[in-house]
C-alpha cells in the first residue's frame, strides 16, 4: 500500500553529495535508486579533454539536457537519451559546448552512492 506524506517544497530538495569535480549524486530516500548529475564547463571544452565515466552495478539512463560532445565514438548532444549497460566504463571527449548529463542507475551496493 502506498503512503504519501505531504511536505513542503524546501523539505523535498536533497543536497547531492560531490563524487568529484564533476560529478554529484542525489542519494533519494527509496535506497535502490541514484541520480547523478555530470556537469563540464566551459573551460573544460577542448578536442583533448576526457572525463572517465565509473562502471556501475546496474544499467544506467542517461540524458543529456545541455550540450554536445563525444562518448567513446557515439556523438551526443542536448535531449540524447542513452541507455549504458552494467559494468561499462565510457570516456565523454571531445567537449564542443558547456555539457550537463544526467544519469539514473540502482545501486544495488553501498560504493554506487558514491
Amino acid at each position: 500500500m502506498l503512503t504519501y506524506n505531504s511536505r513542503s517544497p524546501k523539505e523535498q530538495y536533497y543536497q547531492p553529495m560531490v563524487v568529484d569535480k564533476f560529478t554529484k549524486s542525489y542519494v533519494v530516500p527509496v535506497p535502490e535508486y541514484v541520480v547523478d548529475a555530470i556537469e563540464i564547463g566551459q573551460e573544460y571544452i577542448s578536442a583533448t579533454f576526457e572525463y572517465r565515466l565509473d562502471a556501475k552495478e546496474s544499467g544506467s539512463v542517461v540524458v543529456v539536457i545541455r550540450g554536445e560532445a563525444k562518448v567513446q565514438d557515439q556523438k551526443i548532444f542536448t535531449g540524447y537519451v542513452g541507455f549504458i549497460p552494467a559494468q561499462t566504463k565510457l570516456i565523454i571527449s571531445d567537449v564542443k559546448s558547456p555539457l550537463l548529463i544526467y544519469r539514473a542507475y540502482c545501486r544495488l551496493n553501498d560504493d554506487d552512492a558514491e
